[in-house]
């Protein structure tokens, strides 16, 4: 079970790594000597952050833990789906369209595997992916809750709006990006925080009675 929970979050890391690169368009090989030190650093970093949380952090308030299996959860899971995704849709991206946009195809008519991986946006998934953030503060500080999770989508639109700008994504690629990270999201915070109202109704005081 341990080696399996090291092996994930070292997949993670290491995705994490790759898109980085690529949203930097900087050609970089895993099976070379730089990515194998690389994922070797990748293991010694996930082996030290499971004995910090086995030692330092081993008194997380249940809070805490269930908003960090959350993240975990969500990162995997929406990534996955993503990527997949963008294997098997091969979608032309705008910058890469032949003249007369000819080779231009709608969302829902998947290609196969044509090597091209517009659909759907894999940095836009990146950039909602934090919406997490204000799940610290519920029902605890509804100012830095609201903070957190304006600053989160503001930060998730930009980096959608600039992927477009850029003629790498469409808009529906960056469309669904965001509905899967949502609808994943939603789906593990019912799991996870069951008796949490992210919204909380107001509560409507009750007028006493005069005898």
């Amino acid at each position: 079970f341990f080696l399996g929970e090291v092996l994930i979050s070292t997949g993670l890391i290491l995705y994490l790594i790759r898109l980085f690169f690529n949203y930097l368009n900087f050609s970089f090989h895993f099976i070379s000597l730089n990515g194998l030190t690389l994922g070797l650093s990748a293991i010694l970093v996930s082996l030290l952050l499971f004995y910090l949380m086995k030692t330092k952090f081993s008194k997380f308030s249940e809070k805490n833990n269930s908003f960090a299996k959350l993240s975990v959860i969500l990162l995997f899971i929406s990534g996955f789906i993503v990527e997949v995704l963008k294997f098997m849709w091969g979608r032309v991206r705008f910058r890469d369209l032949q003249e007369g946009i000819t080779s231009f195809t709608s969302w829902y008519l998947p290609q196969g595997l044509t090597g091209s991986q517009s659909f759907p946006s894999g940095h836009a998934f990146l950039g909602w992916i934090l919406i997490p953030l204000f799940l610290l503060f519920l029902n605890k500080n509804e100012l830095k809750k609201w903070i957190f999770l304006i600053l989160t989508i503001i930060f998730g639109v930009f980096v959608s709006y600039e992927r477009i700008v850029v003629g790498a994504h469409y808009a529906s690629d960056v469309l669904f990006s965001w509905g899967i990270v949502t609808i994943t999201f939603l789906i593990l915070y019912n799991r996870y925080f069951p008796k949490k109202k992210i919204f909380p109704t107001m509560k409507k005081k009750k007028s006493k009675k005069r005898n």
